[in-house]
């Protein structure tokens, strides 16, 4: 079976019914421009096995987070559905793991967020609020997407940054508003998450 077929079977995806809102809402993400396939083209591709022409690839791989390239190899039931033989997290280079690669450079990566985040002293700056949108607008698309034990830390993380701005009393008037209603998305999501993972209250 095919990557893509089988992530679509996880969300309950099986006809072109199915897969038309979840593709337009992921296209409605993207922008103007986008194509929208035919029926019987999304059939095509569930049910044959072809691969979509390139004008419908970014808002399959934007959908299901995987590239055309990967979405389209045969998986099998021992395989994790997050990888497939092409994906870098079955190479190595010069004996380093690129998993634990990539681990180190989140961490980095984690710290320069951290810095801007502290860097303005007197004020909110510019690039952190386009920092924080970004992320924020990031979790919002990944949530649905995306298996909650990879984007949890990065809401919590996200979560606690908008707080602390907040409660610096740093933030100018202007910027109140904006903060709030990022602290107000983030905080849904966790409580989403904790709904999900069965703890409702």
């Amino acid at each position: 079976m095919l990557l893509f077929r089988r992530l679509l079977d996880e969300r309950g995806v099986k006809n072109p019914d199915d897969f038309l809102p979840l593709y337009r809402r992921t296209a409605a993400t993207l922008g103007a421009g986008t194509a929208e396939p035919a029926p019987k083209t999304i059939e095509g591709w569930i049910y044959e096995g072809r691969k979509p022409q390139r004008a419908f690839r970014p808002v399959i791989e934007t959908m299901l987070g995987r590239t055309v390239e990967l979405l389209w190899t045969e998986v099998s039931e021992g395989v994790d559905r997050r990888v497939g033989p092409s994906s870098p997290a079955f190479l190595h280079a010069d004996g380093v793991d690129l998993n634990d690669m990539k681990r180190t450079g989140a961490m980095a990566v984690q710290r320069a967020k951290e810095f801007l985040l502290g860097k303005d002293q007197g004020t909110v700056g510019a690039d952190t609020l386009g920092l924080l949108d970004e992320e924020v607008e990031r979790l919002v698309i990944a949530y649905p997407r995306e298996p909650l034990n990879l984007i949890w830390e990065d809401l919590l993380a996200t979560q606690d940054q908008v707080f602390r701005l907040l409660e610096g009393g740093r933030v100018r008037p202007s910027q109140l508003r904006d903060l709030n209603y990022k602290g107000a998305a983030l905080s849904f999501l966790v409580a989403k998450g904790f709904n999900d993972m069965g703890s409702r209250h």
